[in-house]
């Protein structure tokens, strides 16, 4: 009886915890700031977690027939927007042309005990400097609680990330004191970033996304669709075993189309690149293939073709410009080219169905893909002064296909 007693008012004094932390100042940590420092610090920093960290989704079976389902990625996000700037007045997501002195970078192992309804945070914390070089690392703990009663769940994980995170910056700028920081708050201001630079900054990160594109021109520019680049910190394309750094030039969210530069001075201009057709709209039944790099952590590093025909002239309720055809694609196809047997590039992979949404309508789908024509390309390309070349027909089906794959190139995403 008396265990019980000391349980539960334990419960009831943790479940205080589920009120969201607000501001920095409500957040307690183990570590207390130097007296001489003054927050917030007048530093410009960049903050960074990989976005598998920021879309994390924990679910875990509540014991009595149910699930808990906590999205910890957006409560670390939260945490990390509340706290870095509470911090350091400048304090901002990595981004390129950001000219930050320090780049924070996390990474959190979330936990959570169902019978004390207690979230727990373990944080890997490195902060590095602009050349690259890690100039501290520590690990730190954060914890909230709801005791299991009521409600407080959907910050729960939030409270706890706050935490840790205060307490690593907190340790960090003890470990630099206010002599080095006043230096470096006065020092000159650091260099932009650029996508040249941003990946020594996060030395081993890996891409989060891989799409498709195609060389338009032969200078080298990528047509790809919008969606594959949305997002991106950095975006590279792969050419003939070499990878290369590239920016973008121009974009249309609502034809969900994109236009890639390669920055690197060492590329050389391709051999091929597409040609498309100036006939106007798309023909119903016109046969028709897509070379593309589909699921590139499970297939082979080979483009992937596939075959089929136009099925309507028409796509999604809504979409402009768009028509349906039944070549095969997969994820990562988004972005290329949809070639028809004369060499002629008729359009652009933009979509499928989602087979989810068709079958709680009570149907079934297969290959019904959709496509930008090749008269709204024609439409994007004039508008953003970017050449490109009319009709030059391929002797046949297999000229065109090796053609196509020559100038389709898979496209990274970083984030």
């Amino acid at each position: 009886m008396r265990f019980l007693l000391i349980t539960l008012t334990a419960l009831i004094l943790a479940g205080c915890n589920a009120v969201p932390v607000k501001n920095v100042q409500e957040i307690k940590t183990v570590a207390k700031l130097n007296k001489k420092i003054t927050t917030p610090v007048n530093i410009p920093v960049a903050y960074y977690a990989e976005e598998q960290e920021l879309t994390r989704i924990m679910q875990l079976n509540s014991g009595g027939g149910g699930r808990w389902i906590f999205p910890t990625g957006q409560q670390f996000k939260e945490a990390l927007d509340l706290v870095l700037p509470g911090i350091f007045a400048r304090a901002e997501p990595l981004k390129l042309g950001g000219k930050p002195k320090y780049l924070f970078r996390f990474s959190g192992k979330p936990e959570f005990d169902s019978m004390f309804g207690t979230a727990t945070v373990t944080l890997s914390t490195s902060v590095t400097n602009r050349s690259g070089d890690i100039i501290y690392e520590t690990q730190t703990e954060g914890s909230s609680s709801t005791g299991g009663i009521g409600g407080g769940y959907e910050t729960i994980f939030m409270n706890a990330f706050a935490q840790a995170i205060k307490e690593a910056t907190t340790r960090f700028l003890n470990h630099t004191g206010s002599v080095r920081l006043a230096e470096t708050q006065n020092a000159a201001p650091a260099p932009l970033v650029t996508t040249d630079n941003v990946l020594s900054l996060l030395d081993g990160v890996q891409p989060v996304g891989t799409g498709t594109g195609f060389f338009m021109n032969k200078t080298g520019q990528i047509l790809t669709a919008s969606h594959v680049i949305n997002g991106c910190l950095l975006t590279q394309i792969k050419h003939e075993d070499k990878t290369y750094n590239t920016k973008l030039a121009a974009q249309s969210r609502i034809l969900d189309t994109a236009l890639l530069e390669i920055t690197n001075d060492d590329f050389q201009a391709p051999e091929a690149y597409a040609r498309i057709s100036t006939d106007g709209n798309v023909t119903l039944g016109t046969q028709v293939f897509t070379t593309g790099y589909p699921l590139s952590s499970v297939l082979s590093a080979q483009a992937n073709l596939t075959l089929g025909n136009i099925s309507s002239l028409g796509g999604l309720k809504g979409a402009i410009g768009a028509f349906q055809y039944s070549a095969p694609i997969q994820s990562g196809s988004s972005g290329g080219p949809i070639v028809d047997y004369n060499g002629q590039l008729i359009g652009l992979v933009t979509s499928t169905i989602n087979e989810d949404k068709v079958k709680s309508a009570g149907a079934t789908t297969q290959n019904i893909n959709f496509g930008l024509s090749n008269s709204y390309i024609i439409q994007f390309l004039n508008n953003n002064n970017i050449t490109y070349s009319g009709k030059k027909p391929a002797k046949g089906f297999e000229k065109a296909s090796q053609q196509a794959v020559a100038y389709t190139i898979p496209v990274l995403c970083y984030k």
